[in-house]
């Protein structure tokens, strides 16, 4: 099964024109301000720089979810994210849906309350700032790894129902 979440470009394309507006009329700013030239155009730097980041990171990548049965290890359940830009796929994450301990559409401190400290965060969503994604909660290595995700209704019943098949066995 490959989910890829509907992309919705508005806000990651607001704030980019923003940060971008911001940058340029800084850099002027400080063209036109004698002593405090270099601290304006460090700053139009600083938000240029962001705006580009969010530019790659929200407008020209895309994420795929991936569930798909381990042929050589039995009957493992693989859970895999895939980040496309162009024409170029990378695995950002692959594991077993045995190490994974919870799934659930809370705030991260509330998993945290819920589930002791996490160790790392990782953000997969495909739009900036989504309404409602899910944290997926991972043991690998002795370490707590939460991946932030948007499911759809179909994505996150499929999970649920696989790790229910997982904990049966």
């Amino acid at each position: 099964m490959i989910f890829q979440p509907k992309k919705d470009a508005r806000k990651a394309s607001v704030t980019t024109v923003l940060l971008f507006a911001a940058g340029g009329t800084m850099y002027f700013t400080g063209e036109f301000v004698s002593g405090f030239r270099m601290f304006f155009q460090f700053s139009a730097l600083a938000l240029i720089a962001l705006g580009i980041y969010l530019m790659s990171r929200y407008l020209l990548t895309d994420h795929r979810y991936v569930i798909s049965d381990i042929e050589r290890r039995g009957d493992e359940v693989a859970f895999s994210v895939v980040r496309v830009t162009g024409n170029r796929e990378n695995v950002m994450a692959s594991f077993d849906f045995a190490d994974i301990y919870a799934f659930e559409q809370i705030g991260l401190k509330e998993f945290e309350t819920k589930h002791g400290r996490v160790n790392k965060v990782y953000n997969y969503c495909q739009n900036y700032r989504p309404e409602a994604p899910y944290r997926m909660g991972i043991s690998f290595n002795g370490m707590k790894i939460v991946l932030v995700i948007e499911a759809d209704e179909a994505l996150a019943q499929e999970i649920r129902a696989r790790l229910t098949e997982d904990t049966d066995v």
